[in-house]
Formats: structure tokens, sequence, C-alpha cells
């Protein structure tokens, strides 16, 4: 039995700007699982967009995933202990990667968070926004999954000042702070 391969609509608009900008569907590690086959540079990822991202002004009042290619985060920061190896890098070709772990490395996949609404990835590192970033909510409320796969709508105090960092709460962390890489 074969896969039929689903037609995948294009979206990225000329001049988008982020940090992801440059990082093409092509180049998102999971799309080639979603649509068994490697997509181009600027075809759109529907399984990526929250029905609630809508925009905000943060994003030039346009859905985050316009902006970014996803309404999610994942959480990989090498100045933490996070998903990718603590101050680690590798460098192919000219250029810097994170080093992934392993599932069976993490201490605690039940409070782990793999992924969750970039809103809540910009306050847990602490970058600063005046206005409430939640697609979901006027709180600071967010949806995450955990390394377990369980997923939750968790709560991630809005930073007061830049660098106010919230990466930990009750039954959830983006630094595991006991891990030694």
């Amino acid at each position: 039995m074969t896969k039929s391969k689903a037609a995948v609509p294009r979206i990225l608009e000329k001049g988008a700007s982020g940090s992801y900008a440059n990082v093409g569907a092509n180049m998102r590690y999971l799309n080639r699982y979603m649509y068994n086959r490697v997509l181009d540079f600027d075809q759109e990822v529907l399984y990526a967009r929250c029905p609630s991202d809508v925009g905000t002004s943060w994003s030039s009042m346009k859905p985050y995933f316009e902006h970014a290619g996803s309404s999610y985060g994942h959480n990989a920061h090498r100045g933490y202990h996070s998903l990718v190896r603590y101050q680690q890098s590798a460098v192919v070709d000219g250029k810097t990667f994170s080093i992934p772990i392993r599932n069976t490395e993490v201490l605690d996949p039940s409070m782990l968070v793999m992924g969750a609404e970039q809103g809540a990835q910009n306050y847990a590192w602490g970058e600063f926004f005046p206005q409430t970033l939640s697609f979901h909510s006027p709180e600071p409320r967010f949806s995450v999954m955990f390394v377990d796969s369980h997923a939750a709508f968790i709560e991630v105090p809005k930073p007061e000042a830049p660098s106010q960092k919230h990466t930990s709460g009750p039954g959830w962390t983006w630094d595991e702070v006991g891990r030694t890489f």
C-alpha cells in the first residue's frame, strides 16, 4: 500500500522575517515524515498552524505561522538543558547546528516541555513583550506538549522586564537543571 501525496499549498511570502525566515519547509525535519517526501522551501504545512493563531502586534498583526512557518516552537536552546546538548554544537559545511539529546537521556519526560505555542517559548526564555502572546486566552496560558507525549494548557508568567526568564513552573520545565549535558 502506498501513501498518497497530499497537496501542499505555498505560504511564505517574500520578505518574511524572523529567525526562521530562511528555514523553509524543506528543512523542517518533521515535514518529510508528515508528507512522506521532502517539500519545497515555501510550501505551507497546515499541521503546524494553530487555528487560533490569527495575528498579534508582535508578529506585525499577521499570524505567527506566516512569520515563522509554524504557530509552535520546540524546546531547543543550547544555553539551557533543553532538547539539545547544553552549550554544545556541531559545525557541518560551515553551518552551526545544535546537538539533540536522546529521549532516554531526559530526566523527567513528564515535566520537560518538548514544544509549545510560540508565545510560551518567548516568555520562558525571557523575551519581553508588553502584550500577552497567548492565542487562546487574555491570560498568559499556552498549549504545550511534553516529552512523554502528554499535553497541557499551562500558565507561563509574562516577563515583567527584558531577560526575566520563567523556565519552570508547577508540573513543567524548559530547563532540566540537574542534567549535566
